[in-house]
């Protein structure tokens, strides 16, 4: 009896640290790295230069629900003038966590594109909200 309890916990135990891996290094992990950081991993799956087809049928591919807009992306960052950047333009809301109780972090990333339908620039916004 006592060793199928021992085992049993130890069973538990395992459970636990794979889950705490996996929300360590799965995709909530990669919500939670900078700005910056998510950017450059969108830009491998998207290199500037991409056309807008191409960059939608990517997004669609990993799963996204990209929103495609005629217009080009607002970009809004602290310390900087706020400025459109392209001429049409693709959101996609990446995920969303929460990293303290009350506080939940959506992450989102627009894709800007020129006149000739090519990709000029990724932006990641990150934004906090209480419920």
């Amino acid at each position: 009896m006592r060793r199928v309890l021992k085992l049993t916990f130890l069973a538990l135990l395992v459970a636990l640290v794979s889950l705490a891996g996996y929300a360590v290094g799965g995709r909530f992990f990669s919500l939670r790295r900078t700005s910056e950081e998510i950017r450059q991993a969108l830009l491998v799956e998207t290199p500037i230069g991409s056309s807008f087809e191409e960059a939608l049928q990517r997004l669609r591919e990993r799963g996204y629900s990209p929103a495609p807009s005629n217009n080009g992306f607002y970009r809004q960052e602290a310390g900087q003038l706020p400025t459109t950047v392209g001429v049409s333009s693709i959101r996609v809301t990446l995920g969303d966590y929460w990293w303290i109780p009350f506080l939940n972090t959506t992450v989102t990333g627009f894709w800007g594109f020129d006149s000739n339908g090519r990709l000029i620039d990724v932006w990641v916004w990150n934004t906090t909200d209480s419920p």
